[in-house]
């Protein structure tokens, strides 16, 4: 009856290291989406922004990509 009641404790605290470690990831990869769809708006603005240029061709040719202006990575907080 011992063995009964410490297989149980330690499914529980796999289960609950599981749980916490699972929510992490999601948390983490929900973050880096959002990171990823900022970057990629900032980039498309920017391209969008060169193209009359780029008829041009005195100009500099291609979208530069301004980090300054990009979003940056944050796992933890605004």
């Amino acid at each position: 009856m011992l063995r009964g009641k410490r297989c149980r404790a330690q499914i529980s605290l796999e289960l609950g290291t599981a749980f916490v470690l699972i929510l992490l990831l999601l948390f983490g990869s929900v973050n880096l989406a959002r990171w990823l769809v900022g970057r990629l708006v900032v980039r498309q603005e920017i391209y969008e922004g060169s193209r009359p240029g780029a008829a041009d061709p005195f100009l500099h040719l291609g979208a530069e990509d301004d980090e300054s202006t990009a979003v940056p990575l944050r796992f933890f907080g605004q």
